[in-house]
């Protein structure tokens, strides 16, 4: 884990414009489809989102 934070970190010191316009875009049109950004294929095209928190949940107290 800490190896891909301190990965992302040096990728967008060395890319900064490309990375922020990446982020815009993925941000603001998360469902497009380009040349450049599609969907993965066959099991890979599914993503299934959990919600985390970095604190203790409320329901469990």
């Amino acid at each position: 884990m800490a190896a891909a934070k301190k990965g992302w970190r040096d990728l967008v010191a060395t890319i900064r414009n490309p990375m922020t316009e990446t982020w815009d875009f993925l941000t603001r049109t998360p469902l497009a489809t380009t040349p450049t950004n599609y969907r993965l294929k066959g099991e890979l095209g599914t993503v299934f989102l959990e919600p985390v928190h970095t604190i203790h949940p409320n329901e469990t107290k």
